[in-house]
């Protein structure tokens, strides 16, 4: 998880704090979905608007998703472009040994695996779009996917002196 990805967790649990939420900013980290939870408590409106107002209207590359329901884990990043994309997608309470794939993905992906905790305990970085079967370990944990980061190669020609 980056810094932005962790002090936009971080703003919107100071938020939901002022608004009663008694969990800490640790409890958000190891499992989103506490975040959601208590949104779906609080509001009639779906999480997916909650979160769209407290995100403001920024563009997808600062969205973070939370793949909270069957269809959303399925579908997961599939079909969508690099500018598509959010900035993380994060699947909460992933089961041990639980295989995850890039079939049908436009881009290139970073999978991380961390457990209850909090600890990074699998990371595939640049996965390229088609793997069929990718182990994500034999803990309980929250797996976040992002694009891939872009390296650009070829010549760069020393300063001239």
């Amino acid at each position: 998880m980056t810094n932005a990805e962790r002090r936009e967790l971080l703003e919107q649990t100071k938020k939901a704090q002022q608004e009663g939420f008694e969990a800490s900013v640790l409890d958000v980290f190891q499992n989103p979905q506490v975040l959601q939870d208590f949104y779906k408590e609080q509001q009639p409106l779906p999480f997916e608007h909650v979160r769209q107002e407290q995100v403001g209207r920024q563009q997808n590359q600062n969205q973070i998703e939370v793949a909270s329901t069957p269809h959303s884990q399925q579908k997961g990043l599939r079909g969508r472009s690099r500018s598509e994309m959010p900035q993380a997608m994060v699947f909460p309470n992933v089961s041990p040994n639980t295989p995850f794939n890039t079939m049908g993905m436009k881009a290139p992906i970073d999978i991380k695996k961390y457990d209850e905790q909090g600890h990074l305990v699998k990371s595939y970085e640049n996965v390229p779009p088609g793997i069929k079967s990718l182990p994500t370990g034999s803990a309980r944990g929250t797996i976040v996917e992002t694009p891939a980061r872009m390296r650009y190669g070829g010549y760069k020609p020393l300063p001239k002196y």
